[in-house]
């Protein structure tokens, strides 16, 4: 356990919550990370595989955009509609200048957009986590957010990490420790990855450098934090720059970390996350939100506009048929308004009207 370290245990974590799979009843597997990766393309009307379809780029007839949307307004909150009523007559003017204070607390939080993030992305993405801070409380990118895929609430996590990257003046403005050691060593000037999986990152935003940042709550040994040897497991907050690289020797081998530890402290409260499920499902952590009820919809929809793009590109065609040889070739090219045709075994029209149309619908 000693020469185990907090970046091997965040490189396990994010590599198990990113590849593994968890059983939520015999026959059905589920993968939180790849279902929130879907629901963004899905989104955004793209494709997982991007193929074409019989050799013409596939289009996407997006279904899933309009009942969130409904779903939205529905659940959008105005904190002017926040309303305080006495229990007791005789507080009632006590109540009224609480109102007050609390109207003046709801502006300079601005947890108007916060609610209003509730009401958007619940429905999409089926569970929204927010993360106390020390303004009020900010939306967590479940992109970034790791954590045990099974457990019914986040507080029933045995780990939470958030990933965040930081620029250089924002990563000095914390006040941590090796600050200026993790700029030097981890400074990315590509730009932040949109997914960890780093599959397809086509960003080049050279401007400014990023470090990427781990911030943990966790169990891990009573040794990692004050380097004595005791095994004993207790609650931590550990934020860390640098979990994913390693150190090398000539050859090229792994012989170490290169990670730095910016921040460590025992952590005697529960997970500073509070998360909302727009509907809950036994087995899994993720809820279940309007896109990923519509997957199959979705899918069906998108195979039956490309089929009767096809086929309705097909039946456009004006093609005719005969058995004499000696016959133009081509109508369109060959022949001049009022010509005549002399063919003994006669010009049919062939059949290629798209007779589906009610199916399709």
């Amino acid at each position: 356990m000693a020469e185990y370290s907090i970046f091997a245990q965040i490189r396990q974590e994010q590599k198990d919550f990113m590849e593994g799979f968890i059983s939520v009843v015999p026959g059905y597997t589920f993968n939180q990370y790849e279902t929130i990766k879907r629901i963004h393309l899905y989104l955004n009307s793209k494709y997982e595989d991007g193929t074409q379809y019989l050799g013409r780029d596939k289009i996407f007839y997006n279904v899933v955009i309009p009942p969130c949307e409904v779903a939205m307004r529905m659940l959008n909150l105005d904190t002017k509609n926040i309303k305080l009523l006495p229990l007791n007559p005789k507080s009632y003017f006590s109540t009224y200048l609480l109102e007050k204070e609390l109207k003046l607390w709801l502006k300079k939080s601005k947890l108007g957009k916060v609610l209003n993030q509730i009401a958007e992305e619940a429905p999409r993405y089926g569970t929204i986590v927010i993360e106390k801070t020390a303004k009020g409380a900010d939306v967590v990118d479940l992109r970034r957010l790791i954590l045990d895929p099974s457990v019914e609430t986040i507080q029933k996590s045995r780990f939470v990490t958030t990933v965040h990257y930081m620029t250089p003046t924002e990563l000095r403005a914390t006040g941590w420790e090796n600050v200026e050691d993790a700029i030097a060593m981890f400074g990315n000037i590509n730009a932040q990855q949109p997914y960890e999986d780093k599959d397809g990152n086509v960003n080049q935003m050279k401007s400014t450098p990023y470090i990427k940042i781990h911030k943990r709550y966790g169990e891990v040994p009573e040794c990692w934090l004050d380097g004595g040897k005791s095994e004993k497991m207790v609650k931590a907050l550990f934020i860390v720059a640098g979990a994913d690289d390693y150190l090398k020797n000539e050859k090229g081998e792994n012989v170490g970390d290169a990670g730095v530890i910016l921040f460590q402290s025992k952590w005697r409260k529960e997970w500073p996350f509070k998360d909302f499920h727009y509907m809950k499902t036994k087995g899994r952590y993720l809820g279940v939100g309007i896109v990923e009820m519509l997957f199959d919809v979705q899918m069906r929809i998108n195979e039956l506009k490309n089929q009767k793009r096809i086929s309705m590109e097909i039946s456009s065609m004006h093609l005719f048929q005969t058995a004499d040889k000696t016959i133009v070739r081509n109508l369109l090219t060959d022949m001049q308004s009022g010509d005549m045709l002399i063919s003994p075994n006669g010009i049919q029209p062939v059949a290629n009207e798209e007779r589906n149309l009610a199916a399709f619908d």
